[in-house]
This record gives structure tokens, sequence and C-alpha cells, in this order.
């Protein structure tokens, strides 16, 4: 069964919009451990998929070495996401926000 814990949230400024880390672990029977941040509508919860875990929405995903390097999460603006964080697959943008990284 797969794990999702939140680790941190940032709610965009004019709370439209909110970004989350999220811890990812599949168990002792898999390698699917990582962290990644989603982003979802204020007004909407993250959804799961059928096995549980938060894939809609995914637009940064470290790798499975940097699982203990912190990933922080900054609003620069309504519609313009910060992300600092370890290597990972990284998306520019997500509905109408766009995302870089530093």
């Amino acid at each position: 069964m797969w794990g999702e814990e939140t680790l941190d949230q940032a709610v965009s400024p004019d709370g439209r919009y909110i970004a989350g880390v999220f811890r990812r672990d599949g168990g002792v029977m898999t390698s699917g451990r990582t962290r990644h941040v989603n982003l979802r509508r204020g007004s909407e919860p993250f959804p799961r998929s059928s096995r549980g875990i938060l894939d809609d929405g995914q637009v940064y995903v470290t790798d499975k070495e940097t699982w203990d390097e912190p990933i922080t999460l900054h609003w620069k603006d309504a519609k313009h996401l910060v992300i600092w964080g370890p290597f990972g697959t990284r998306e520019t943008h997500w509905q109408d926000v766009s995302i870089s990284y530093e």
C-alpha cells in the first residue's frame, strides 16, 4: 500500500492555489520512495488515484537518492511558484501557474 505524508504546504497570495510537498513511500516491498510537489485549486482537496497516491497536479518529483534533502516552496506572486530542491523531474507550468526552480 502506498503512503502519502504531507510535509509542507504554501497558499498562493490570492488563495486560489495550494502547493504541497509530500513524501511517498510504497513500503519495504517496493522501490517507490520519493518526495514530490503537487498543485491544486484552493477550493479542492488533493485528489488520490485508485492506488491511493497523489499524482494529479504533480509538478516536481525528486530522485530516490535525494530523500532527505529539503524542498522549499515560495509564491513569487499569485501565479508564479518557486521551488527550491534537489535534482528531479520538473514541470514549468500547471494550468495558468508558472513554476521556476532555484
